[in-house]
């Protein structure tokens, strides 16, 4: 699929005059940084710390949660889905908004009301304290340990594209600036990073998604008309009018009769031509130890052991590259003419015989293949039960978590503190709707637009699904809009990640240190003193999980944080709102059979044990589902009712009634 249209030019590699993004980008991180030394100095105290304060607006707390919640999931993650899988990766950006009314109908008041700087603390209320912050703090860092790797791998990424480092450099440089952020800045800092944050989101999408449609005309319905025919590949190398020929990057698909399917070549506005396919060759294209040292022409046979290989193109002298008709063995040696070069790279792509020659001249990675419909479900998630691979109740499973996640993540609960009141939480996540929503709906033409104008080649070579957008804004904008969108896309990333280590070292700093280890005795320099020291600690073990897990789209990997957290935490936090029967044993199990339900699943479906060399399997895999949710949503809540059915806690129901009113008035708030 993808191709240029004719009015862009679509770029095959980044521009080698990288300083116009590398000033933008540095320019963001050096305002930031400016930002953390303000709110350093006004951040002493453990509620200034923890909650800026309590002094932050509803509209600016409302900008802010969307900021964090806005992630690289929502930016990167879902672009490139969406991008290589249409419609069914549009399902994340349904699911997330959806999520909100949740958060608005169940848990921002009463959280507002009854807490105080985490959500342990709302559990702790009626509750035995030292269980249940124990617990809930254990499921804190684990939900945000899993959020916080997809964004640490979109950062990696992108920096790794914008300066040409390797990602693991670019990754611990990241680290580095988020842990910045937070032990100097505290939540103020963090807040106002959002805040930024999310004004140059939507600006930023807001023109990406007008220059997209600029290439269609600003006809809405041409532009979802050409999602109808999204092309499969691209064309590999240069054709001309009049070649019989051209090199694909994927092979043309058959009908039922095992026919190949018409190929489509060129862009999406004009210089398109759809032909006939008679036969396709594979050709493999070899990456050499060394360079060759005498011109090799096509046809000429080679040998490796005792096989022998044929030529499939021209290879220059000086080149470290060769093509066969066949793959030899990777790191064997090839003797070729004088020459003995080993294989260190194979990757294939497909000579397509046409039926007819082709009318116009094509550039490579030109869109080219045979059609996709991206507007129809099932192409990501569709059923195959003799593979293992049962895609309709997936789907479903991810929808699960998704809706029921957000009012179970740490990092998302813990900005209803930072304002001073409970009406003011209310309003905070009806402005965060707002944004959200518009948001979510530019995602169409961020993700479809990724799909019709930039070539699946180009974003795997740079970094795979995870850069479709910032791709698309080099595709139709050039450089300095591509450092534009990276810069914002950064922003995001840095937000998301202060706000998430915000969360993790108030729960081990509030809830496990100072009311379990010191038994509400610490000082509040000594609580600040632990947060910072467990935002170290955090930071190093996400660079660590980040390098192991480089290969993944950000939005599936959020999407595991949010199964985990729907499965642990939401249970426990509406049956201790809501139930007055509910005790410290149905909130224990109910986080620990949450938590080892779905990180179990998780482990032994098609993404853990089973995948092989990052790719995932279904039909070696236990679990046959990538998102757990549908079975551990419902274990969550069982374990934590069965752990309350079977014991009775006289103290925990004495004290509902007076919990119940505070959560519902605010009386005694604070």
């Amino acid at each position: 699929m993808r191709g240029s249209s004719a009015t862009f030019q679509l770029f095959t590699k980044l521009d080698s005059d990288k300083t116009p993004a590398i000033v933008i980008f540095l320019t963001f991180v050096l305002i930031t940084l400016g930002i953390t030394f303000w709110a350093s100095r006004r951040t002493k105290s453990a509620a200034e710390f923890y909650a800026a304060g309590r002094k932050i607006s509803a509209w600016q707390n409302g900008v802010a949660v969307a900021g964090d919640y806005m992630s690289a999931a929502s930016f990167l993650g879902i672009a490139g889905i969406i991008a290589f899988s249409g419609f069914d990766g549009f399902m994340y950006s349904v699911g997330w908004l959806v999520a909100y009314l949740t958060v608005l109908l169940v848990v921002a008041e009463p959280l507002r009301n009854g807490g105080k700087y985490t959500m342990a603390d709302i559990l702790a209320y009626r509750l035995k304290a030292k269980p249940v912050r124990a617990a809930a703090a254990f499921s804190t860092i684990t939900v945000s340990t899993f959020y916080m790797i997809a964004q640490m791998v979109g950062a990696g990424t992108l920096v790794k594209l914008l300066f040409g480092w390797d990602f693991e450099t670019a990754v611990v440089i990241v680290g580095i600036l988020m842990i910045v952020y937070v032990v100097f800045g505290g939540m103020l800092a963090t807040t106002w990073v959002q805040i930024i944050k999310a004004l140059l989101l939507m600006a930023g999408t807001i023109v990406l998604s007008i220059i997209v449609l600029a290439n269609f005309n600003f006809n809405i319905g041409n532009f979802f008309d050409e999602i109808t025919r999204i092309r499969t590949g691209a064309i590999v190398a240069a054709a001309n009018a009049g070649d019989s020929t051209i090199e694909l990057s994927v092979v043309p698909s058959k009908d039922a009769s095992g026919k190949f399917n018409n190929v489509t070549v060129g862009g999406v506005t004009k210089d398109q031509e759809t032909v006939g396919v008679t036969g396709v060759t594979n050709k493999y294209n070899l990456a050499l130890d060394k360079k060759l040292t005498a011109d090799v022409a096509k046809d000429t046979k080679v040998t490796q052991a005792d096989k022998e290989f044929t030529v499939a193109a021209n290879a220059k002298a000086g080149v470290a590259a060769l093509a066969l008709t066949a793959a030899p063995a990777l790191n064997k040696d090839i003797t070729v003419g004088a020459d003995t070069v080993k294989a260190t790279k194979v990757t294939t792509t497909f000579v397509t015989a046409l039926a007819t020659p082709l009318k116009n001249k094509y550039d490579a990675n030109t869109n080219a293949g045979t059609t996709v419909d991206f507007s129809k479900p099932g192409y990501k998630y569709k059923d195959d039960p003799a593979n293992n691979v049962y895609g309709k109740l997936d789907l479903i499973s991810l929808g699960l978590a998704l809706i029921f996640g957000t009012a179970g993540l740490p990092h998302i609960l813990v900005r209803f503190y930072t304002v001073p009141t409970a009406r003011a939480a209310r309003v905070s996540v009806i402005w965060a709707m707002l944004i959200i929503g518009f948001f979510y709906m530019m995602t169409t033409f961020l993700g479809f637009g990724s799909a019709m104008l930039v070539t699946d080649p180009l974003i795997t070579a740079n970094g795979g699904s995870n850069m479709s957008a910032p791709l698309l804004a080099q595709a139709v904008g050039g450089t300095i809009f591509f450092a534009l969108i990276s810069a914002v896309a950064f922003a995001t990333i840095l937000a998301v990640v202060a706000g998430l280590t915000i969360s993790a070292s108030s729960a081990i700093a509030h809830d496990f240190w100072q009311n379990i280890i010191r038994n509400g005795q610490g000082t509040e320099k000594e609580q600040v003193t632990v947060a910072r020291i467990t935002a170290f600690i955090v930071g190093a073990i996400s660079i660590g999980l980040a390098i192991f897990m480089k290969t993944a789209n950000v939005a599936y990997l959020v999407g595991l944080a949010f199964a985990v957290a729907a499965s642990a935490n939401l249970p426990v936090v509406v049956y201790s709102l809501f139930w007055k029967r509910f005790n410290t044993v149905g909130a224990v199990t109910g986080i620990i059979v949450g938590l080892a339900s779905s990180i179990i699943l998780i482990l032994i479906g098609p993404d853990g044990f089973a995948a092989k060399d990052g790719v995932v399997n279904f039909k070696d895999a236990i679990f046959p589902l990538e998102n757990p949710g549908i079975i551990s949503i419902p274990l969550g809540f069982l374990g934590a009712f069965l752990g309350a059915l079977f014991t009775r806690e006289t103290a925990a129901e004495a004290k509902f009634a007076e919990m119940y009113f505070r959560t519902s008035t605010g009386v005694g708030a604070e």
